[in-house]
Formats: C-alpha cells, structure tokens, sequence
C-alpha cells in the first residue's frame, strides 16, 4: 500500500463524521437486533397522523400530544422509507441518525480543532441527557437536541460574517426543529438570544452589520411556519392551559445537584444510574465540570472567542435555573410566577428539557478547556516524546471520562430489548380490517399510560400505543392522571367517555351509549386495570368476538355512522348528567345539548317524523363529505377523537349545535350535501402557499448568496 494511499486512509478513519457513525453504532449495541423498540414515550415521538396534520383538521396544536404534533412531515417522509425495508429497521436508522448528528454537530461547533472537536463530540453524544431520552422515548426532544449544534455554527457565522446565505440556513434549521418538537423552539431562542447578548456585549458596532441579516432569517422563518404557527396561536394555552401547580412539582427534576450533573431525569428511577454500576458514580462528573469551567475562564481570556464564551456562560446559567428552579426556594417563586402567568412555560413541566441546553454548554466550553490545556502542556514539557505521551494520556482519558459516566447508555445495559407486538394484537387488527366501513376504536383501559406485562423491558410502563397500530381512528386516554391533578384533557370525546365509563357497572346496553361516537369495536388491553372493565361481558349490545392472552375484542351491535338523523333536541347540564343518554331509548334520535343556562337558541326541526335508516356517508376527501339523507332535520356528524370541532359546514352552513359538546350538528333538508371542512380552503391554502414562497425565497438567497 502507498504512502499517498495509506494516509488517505488513515485520515478517513480518523474523520468525526466516521468515528461518530461507529460511536452511535456503539451506543445502540444490542438494540439493533431485528424488532421494535418500546421505550415509555417512544410511541409519541412522531406524529402518524400525517392526513389530519395535512388538511388542517387534527386539534394536535390543542390536544395533549401537542409537543410532537408539527412531527408529521417527518413521521411521513421515515414512511417512505418503509417500502423498501421494515418499518422497525426505519426506527433504528432514524435513531442511529440522532446519536450520529449528535456526535457530529458537536464536533463542528466554532472555535474548535483537534481534541476540542472530538471531546464536543463525544460528551455531547455520551451523557445523561441523551440516555435518559434515549431509554425514556423522548426521542423528539433527542432529536432536537441532536440539531442544535447545527444551529449554533450557523448562527455564529450569520454573526461574524453577516450574509444572506447564513440567515437561509439559520431559519430553515430552526424550521426543522420546530417540526422535530415544539419545545425546541422557545429553547432555540433562549440558545441565540444568549449568544447575542455576549456579542452585543463585546461588540456591539459589529453587530449593526448583522441587524438586516437577522431581520431577513427572522421573516423567511416566519413565512415557512406561519401555517403551524397560526394554528398554536388559535388553540390558545391548549393542554398547557389545564395544568394545575401539582404538576410542576411533580415533573421537576429530582434534585438540584443532580440536575446540574446532567442527572435528576423526573421518571429517571426505573433506568439504571451510572450509581448503580459504580459505587459514587457521580464524581466522574467532577472533572468534566472543571473543565468547563476551566473553557469558560479561557474563552473569556481569549480576544476572538470570548464573545462566545460569554454567551454560553449566560445559556449555562440561564438554563441551569430554568431547570432547577422548582427544586429551590430561592427562586422557585419566580418560577411560581411564570407558571400561574405565562401559559408557554407550562409546556416546560419538565424542567429536565433546560438540561440539554446545560449539556451544550458543558461540551463546548469542556472542548474549549481541553483545547487551552493542550497548549499550556505543550509548552511546559521540552521533551517532543514525554510532549506527546503526556497530550495522549490526557486527551485519552478526557475522552474515556463522557463514557464511563454514560456507561448505561451503551446498548441501554439491556434495558430496552428488541421486541414486537404480540400475536394476538396482530389478530385483532385484521379482524378489525376487514370491516370496510367507516368507525372508531374506543381502546381500553382508559389510561394514556399502561403496564404491559408482555413488555420484556426493565420499565414496562408505555403511553398507549393504539393509534400507531391500528389503521382506524382509535379512541384512547389522554389523562396524565397525575396523583392530587385533576384531568387536564380538554378533549370533549375524552370527557364524554369518561362519563360513560363511570357507568359501567351500573348500565346493561353500554352500546348504545358509545354509539354517538361512532364506535363499532371496543379493543380491551389486558393490562393495567383490565379487571375493572369486566363489566362489558354482562353487556346486552356488545359481543366479545375474540378473546387472547393480551388482547379482547369486542363488537357494537348497535348501529353506528359517521353521521345520523335526529328530530328532537333535549338539553343536560353536563356529561355528569349523560345519564339521560343511556335512559333514552334510542339516543340516535336526540341531539343532546350541553346548556347549563338553558339559553341557547335551537332551531325547530324540519320534520316531526324520523325513519330509522342511517343517512349514506361517502368519504371524498378527509375535507370532504358527501352525505345522503331521506329527511331534513338535524344531521350530526360524528368526528374521531382528536378532530378539530370548529370550521366545518354543511352546504356552506355553520354548525347550530354540538351534540354533546363533541359532535358538530347541522339544520338540513331532505337530499344530499356535503359536509366540508371549509378552513382550509379559506386559510390553511393560503399558509401553504406563503410556506410555498418563503422556502423558493430561501431556495433563490441561498444560491445568490454563494
């Protein structure tokens, strides 16, 4: 082998981009066995729901998985990829991806070259944060998470070398972490803003020169994500809305120490710790944390760099109270005030997210740390051979440190093994299947998480993996059920299930009771409570069709639509009253008002007579409805669970009612029509297509600016 030739090898070899792919390989270990991974939130890290994210009628900017809801175009272009190989080997890829940008990002970060690159790198692929995501299922935290570093290169160059092509890069990478999760937004900007500050700070004539450049990222990004932008706006404070002051203690992270040493994960207690393995494990962190600190005096010292440090000292300590704030009394008030005042912050419950910005500024300013040192030992040893053992010793054990303090990460110590759905889930999706109609799933137990005993995980507990498995609407739980919180589901189906639900025992036909649902299955996971649920075998209406080891299915013997005929209203204060639905003989005739005052105003109905046929229902489009009914009266139109209720219409006609506050109702005639979902033909077009004009815009500055 040539000299020429063996180099070029030796360099490739020796490329971060290589050495991070076989670090991430490394890091996944056992876990790239054929199966799937389940991880506690695994099934919510992406969005499946790509038509209803699509079309605009999904309420997921208000629901309770609102921080993944914008995941949808990713959810859809990793389904492409399941054509060519199966879906759980698209996981593993997708995840691989993660650790490898990680690893790779960190290593790009400005003011970095030799051992700084690879420490970055390494620490910021091997710690805490991305192995409590990791074996947790945050995966789109962990994605976010992977992307920023990115972010901060470009943003640096936008700084110092103001020009077009950098505020196309920054907003579209921003662009991709708000699709990746939500909450990486507001910890983007916390991240730049930071940065800017220690350039204001230092250079504050320099930085006039990048104002234009700022304000042009800032509005390319506006227009690309003005349609989810818009949508978040409306929906308010959404799930953060309902959360009450329980469940800040609750998810903040266990302990301020721990927090700080990257540690304190709130549900961290079923995982292994790096304690569990070795005996006051947590020293480790130690001279990691030393020579962080030892980057930032460096930075600070240094002419070029020290704006930066400054930066990322404020994103260590911004972050690092955002994150311990509910653990200390010094400030917790202020963190009390922000929760009681500012609605956004609520979606930071889990003050552990503010830790992944913490571990950013521990990689960079360590590397940085590491890097001065060299220099220093380098001209302290006058000997080239002890020079260059000495640096390799220390650049060795710098190295080796990230990963005997993350030793659990590796393979997840067997935590997480690979595995699939049971058999008899598979059975009943097809039975499911081969009902060609149109209907919903209600899937119980009715908890948003469950324990699975057939799980081979350490930790069996799994949000509800329902609506990723079945190929109908399903009906799930979306109630933290947090001890001493009420409900904090604003979804109106989720209530009217849970009325229905306390009923159980004490109603004999509860099929007629789901059936304003439009629910012609029940799936009954044998898990969690199952035994409370044993009420639906003395059921007259509803048939258990298949009974398994982890799964029964259950049928509606009663008639179900996607839209039904009544002629005749009757008014409850509340769903704690839905009692009157079940004493109604046939509750398909009504159309059950939620009026406490008893004021709201009804239009008479059309007709005084009602057929019993169900009116037709052609599905068109997910927008679309063509509906054919024999009477006029009052049509209801029955959606799955997480729909949005407001912006549909029939003939151009806005809703007179919801019945039950979930369902919206229409005054019809005899004939045909359509129910349409008309907000997205009068608005969600026109954000596409401002979306449409900013990405060729970026596409234009970009290629003009190289």
């Amino acid at each position: 082998m040539s000299q020429n030739v063996q180099s070029r090898l030796i360099a490739m070899v020796t490329a971060p981009a290589f050495l991070f792919f076989l670090l991430a390989l490394a890091i996944m270990g056992w876990c790239l066995l054929p199966g799937q991974l389940f991880a506690l939130d695994s099934p919510l890290a992406l969005n499946k729901d790509v038509a209803g994210y699509f079309w605009g009628t999904s309420d997921g900017a208000s629901g309770a998985f609102a921080a993944t809801y914008n995941s949808a175009p990713i959810a859809f272009i990793l389904s492409l990829f399941e054509y060519v190989m199966p879906a759980w080997a698209v996981e593993k890829c997708w995840l691989v991806l993660l650790l490898w940008l990680c690893g790779f990002g960190a290593s790009r970060l400005p003011y970095l070259h030799g051992i700084g690159r690879y420490f970055a790198g390494v620490f910021y692929v091997v710690n805490p944060v991305v192995y409590l995501r990791f074996v947790s299922g945050g995966w789109g935290v962990l994605a976010v998470y992977a992307v920023t570093p990115f972010l901060v290169s470009e943003f640096v160059k936008l700084i110092e070398k103001p020009r077009q092509r950098y505020a196309v890069t920054v907003a579209l990478l921003l662009t991709i972490i708000g699709l990746l999760q939500i909450h990486g937004v507001p910890l983007a900007f916390i991240l730049l803003i930071c940065i800017f500050v220690g350039r204001l700070l230092i250079s504050r004539q320099q930085i006039k020169k990048s104002l234009a450049m700022l304000v042009l990222c800032g509005v390319l990004f506006l227009c690309i994500n003005l349609f989810w932008i818009t949508r978040f706006s409306e929906a308010g404070g959404g799930a953060p809305a309902n959360m009450p002051i329980e469940e800040m203690n609750y998810f903040a992270v266990s302990t301020a120490l721990e927090a700080l040493s990257l540690r304190g994960f709130w549900c961290s207690q079923p995982y292994i710790d790096i304690s569990d393995l070795i005996p006051f494990g947590w020293i480790l962190f130690v001279p990691l944390f030393g020579l962080s600190i030892f980057g930032a005096f460096s930075m600070v010292k240094s002419d070029r760099a020290r704006w930066l440090g400054i930066g990322f000292v404020a994103v260590a300590v911004v972050s690092g109270l955002l994150a311990i704030g509910p653990k200390v009394d010094v400030i917790s008030g202020f963190i009390r005030f922000l929760w009681e005042n500012v609605s956004v912050y609520r979606a930071f419950r889990d003050s552990f997210k503010f830790v992944g910005l913490l571990a950013l500024a521990y990689a960079f300013l360590g590397a940085f740390g590491l890097q001065s040192l060299f220099k220093i030992l380098h001209s302290i040893f006058d000997s080239e051979t002890s020079r260059r053992w000495s640096l390799r010793i220390i650049g060795a054990f710098a190295l080796i440190l990230p990963i005997f303090y993350t030793l659990p990460l590796f393979g997840l110590w067997g935590q997480m093994p690979s595995t699939n759905y049971p058999a008899d889930w598979s059975k009943v999706r097809a039975m499911i299947d081969e009902d060609k109609s149109d209907f919903n799933v209600l899937v119980l137990p009715w908890h948003m998480y469950l324990e699975f005993p057939w799980l081979q995980n350490r930790s069996k507990r799994l949000a509800n993996p329902a609506s990723n498995f079945f190929s109908q609407p399903t009906l799930t739980g979306d109630n933290l059920e947090i001890e001493g919180s009420s409900s904090n589901s604003s979804n109106p189906v989720s209530a009217y299930v849970e009325a229905v639900l306390k009923q159980g025992n004490e109603v004999r036909d509860m099929g007629k009771l789901i059936a304003p649902l439009n629910t012609r299955y029940i799936v009954l996971f044998k898990a969690a409570d199952v035994n409370a649920y044993d009420y639906l075998a003395t059921q007259k209406d509803i048939e258990r069709v298949f009974d398994g080891p982890t799964i029964a299915l259950y049928r509606n013997s009663y008639p179900t639509s996607r839209a039904y005929m009544v002629n005749a209203v009757t008014r409850i204060k509340d769903l704690a009253d839905s009692k009157r639905v079940y004493s109604t003989k046939k509750p398909l005739d009504y159309l059950f008002v939620l009026d406490p005052t008893q004021k709201q105003d009804i239009p008479p109905t059309l007709t005084q007579q009602k057929s019993n046929d169900l009116p037709q229902v052609q599905i068109e489009s997910p927008t679309n409805y063509r509906v054919e009914n024999k009477e006029g009266g009052y049509i209801v139109f029955t959606l799955p669970q997480r729909s949005i209720r407001n912006g549909w219409e029939f003939n151009g006609k806005p809703p007179v009612a919801m019945n039950l506050g979930m369902s919206p109702t229409f005054a019809v005639d005899a004939g045909s029509g359509t129910i349409k979902f008309s907000r997205f033909y009068s608005r969600e077009l026109l954000m596409y297509s401002i979306a449409a004009i900013g990405l060729i815009a970026c596409a234009v500055i970009y290629r003009r600016g190289r």
